[in-house]
């Protein structure tokens, strides 16, 4: 048996265009996206952020050239479905808010989905290493992208107390590593950040997370950019079953079977007894009559 992996054919990208235009976002989607072959990608996004140049700009660098002026739940809706003036894709990739992340979890099956990526998602693991300007700087970035952001701070021994956003944060203290990286499983979060003597032992306890920074330079405002890793992450605690957005997220596989003679004979009998056991004659009577068996 091989697998055939071959490129979507259609494939639509939802850009956020509430607060900001996240040409960021535009381009870690459909990078991923035509490296890994689709020949036709359709943005989705707000009537504001489709006028905009710089998004208009780097669709063409793209090679894109459906943006549609549609925001929300009705621009999944559009792309999943189809309407007279857009063809329905095959896959729908990209954050939004809370209303986006219930279209797409609402059309799975109609539309395949990436994740489901919502609102931000900042955990800090600091201790007293750790610069209490720079764990206040990160968390206040992600709380950036609006109210609904989620960013905690777990403050081990006698690290000092960040000034954190008003009404998004929540601060709390252990003295223990265990009773930390139990708490990040718990959330799973979007982004972890560690900030904290033995780092890389910490994150490798960290089992469910989207994305680590590792250190203090490890900022993870960098991985919204420029840093190679992909900002669409999963969020909601569904980093316990889904990934970040990658080029894998772009191709479907293929089984391709070819049994040869010798092949039947070693297994022809076996599937006859299965589909039997199974009270399945005619799958069991295909075969025997293949491989000379009795049905």
């Amino acid at each position: 048996m091989l697998h055939r992996v071959r490129a979507l054919r259609r494939v639509g990208v939802y850009v956020p265009g509430g607060r900001a235009v996240y040409v960021s976002t535009l381009i870690m989607t459909a990078v991923p996206a035509r490296i890994a072959g689709v020949p036709q990608i359709v943005v989705a996004t707000t009537a504001a952020a489709a006028e905009r140049a710089e998004l208009q700009y780097a669709c063409r660098k793209l090679g894109i050239r459906e943006i549609y002026r549609s925001g929300g739940a009705s621009a999944v809706a559009a792309m999943a479905i189809g309407t007279e003036s857009l063809e329905r894709v095959d896959k729908i990739v990209g954050p939004g808010n809370q209303y986006v992340t219930a279209a797409k979890a609402r059309l799975i099956g109609e539309v395949g989905i990436d994740m489901t990526a919502g609102p931000t998602e900042l955990v800090v693991i600091a201790d007293e290493t750790s610069d209490p300007e720079l764990v206040a700087a990160d968390l206040a970035a992600q709380a950036e992208h609006g109210p609904d952001s989620a960013v905690v701070c777990i403050l081990l021994g006698d690290a000092k107390v960040p000034v954190v956003p008003e009404n998004q944060s929540l601060v709390l203290r252990t003295n223990s590593i265990t009773d930390a990286v139990a708490v990040v499983n718990r959330i799973a979060p979007e982004h972890l950040s560690i900030v904290a003597r033995d780092a890389v032992a910490i994150a490798e306890r960290a089992d469910n997370c989207g994305a680590i920074y590792i250190g203090s330079i490890s900022a993870p405002a960098l991985g919204d950019y420029i840093i190679g890793s992909n900002h669409v992450l999963p969020t909601a605690g569904s980093a316990r079953f889904f990934s970040p957005l990658g080029v894998y997220d772009f191709v479907k596989r293929s089984n391709i079977v070819v049994v040869g003679e010798r092949d039947l004979e070693t297994v022809g009998a076996k599937a006859v007894a299965l589909a039997n056991f199974e009270g399945l004659p005619n799958h069991g009577r295909s075969v025997a009559l293949r491989c000379g068996v009795p049905a």
